[in-house]
């Protein structure tokens, strides 16, 4: 009774959040306890995905080490395991983590869909479902809920760009002021100058991929617009990065595309 009573409130989670996209419903900025990341700038330690549930209440949390699962259902304790990858369903937009743990099994599986927990006018761009089974339980328990991965908080600074693939850049290429760009985590914005241009849109994040959306320039005529067209092309192509220190390295398929330094 208690697995037909999850699944069944699961299904009203997923129809409200549906009911709510039909019907113009606003969709809120998720509450503290889904987008801050906690974990300082230790690298690794990272967390990357938030999610939870509200009933019975749960939490997860997914990090470049670990997954970490907690909930007040009667029976359960956290579940703290080894970071393992996912395992992309034949739907691209589906990812499982199987995970092992001292007790039993936990798979998560994390599905792009719009989804609202019950009960809370918040909505978000996953429906998020964990999978446990304990001991000598012969069936899994279901917790459903809602997530959304989080942007690294490492990249909120100022940025100034340093090279261009493997060129370094200087400032009388850039009419004296080399590009820099203002990373906004929280918001998943920015802001940023070009060389003569000034530019601004979105950020997508998705654990190691950081994408430029949504770009606007201004249309300055400037002397010279070379090296500024190769840092916009840069930004528009660049798919993934990394933080090493003061320093934030794009890149994608091909190689590096841009390198910054932290100013602020």
């Amino acid at each position: 009774m208690k697995q037909v009573s999850v699944l069944l409130i699961s299904i009203l989670s997923l129809c409200s959040g549906i009911e709510a996209h039909a019907t113009g419903g606003q969709e809120r900025q998720p509450s503290d306890s889904i987008v801050s990341n906690d974990d300082g700038d230790q690298g690794q330690s990272v967390i990357y995905f938030k999610a939870n549930g509200v009933d019975p209440v749960w939490s997860l949390t997914i990090s470049a080490y670990q997954i970490d699962f907690k909930t007040q259902a009667s029976g359960f304790e956290s579940i703290s395991a080894p970071h393992v990858e996912p395992v992309k369903g034949m739907d691209s937009n589906i990812k499982t983590y199987k995970v092992k743990t001292e007790t039993g099994q936990m798979e998560v599986e994390i599905a792009k869909m719009l989804c609202q927990n019950e009960g809370s006018k918040e909505r978000f761009p996953y429906a998020v479902t964990i999978m446990i089974r304990q001991g000598s339980d012969t069936t899994y328990t279901y917790f459903t809920g809602c997530g959304q991965y989080v942007t690294d908080s490492r990249l909120e600074a100022r940025w100034v760009l340093s090279h261009i693939k493997s060129e370094p850049v200087t400032a009388s290429q850039f009419n004296d002021t080399l590009p820099n760009l203002s990373l906004h985590a929280n918001g998943n914005s920015f802001t940023g100058y070009c060389g003569c241009n000034i530019v601004n849109g979105h950020l997508f994040s998705e654990r190691t991929l950081l994408r430029f959306t949504n770009m606007v320039y201004t249309k300055r005529l400037c002397p010279t617009k070379a090296k500024e067209d190769e840092f916009i092309k840069g930004l528009e192509f660049s798919t993934n990065y990394a933080v090493d220190g003061d320093q934030l390295t794009l890149s994608n398929y091909y190689g590096v595309t841009l390198v910054f330094k932290r100013v602020e």
